[in-house]
């Protein structure tokens, strides 16, 4: 599949990711203030969502033009986030901390992280310059 054509699918279900990503988010926000996500925590995944809507909007809006740069910064910084977020649990439960969320947050976590870097490698994929002609 071309990389042109490949964008408009790939800018789709980015968009359509962010409707369970924010409904998780806000849940876990109200549900465990206090153990670990407080406000600025949840600033950032808001932070995240917002740069999934920007990238995948522009790219469905300009059909002239690729948006797969910004997909791809939108797909880069979820990444890292989702990294921060599993590691952080992973170490905690390593230590033998206590974490106060149900165990299945490192299962999500850990399915969410692998979803996320596949989405930076195809978001790469799509922006990797062209050679000329």
């Amino acid at each position: 599949m071309k990389r042109e054509r490949a964008e408009t699918p790939f800018a789709i279900f980015t968009f359509v990711l962010t409707v369970p990503y924010f409904m998780g988010e806000t849940y876990h926000y109200f549900a465990y203030v206090g153990f670990g996500q407080g406000i600025l925590n949840y600033l950032v995944d808001l932070i995240a969502i917002g740069l999934f809507w920007l990238a995948s909007i522009s790219s469905l809006r300009d059909r002239a033009r690729s948006a797969a740069g910004w997909l791809a910064a939108a797909w880069g910084f979820a990444a890292c986030l989702n990294y921060r977020s599993f590691t952080w649990r992973y170490e905690a439960g390593q230590a033998g901390e206590v974490v106060a969320e149900p165990s299945g947050i490192l299962v999500m976590l850990g399915a969410t992280l692998i979803i996320s870097f596949i989405g930076l490698a195809m978001a790469l994929y799509l922006s990797r310059p062209k050679k000329p002609v």
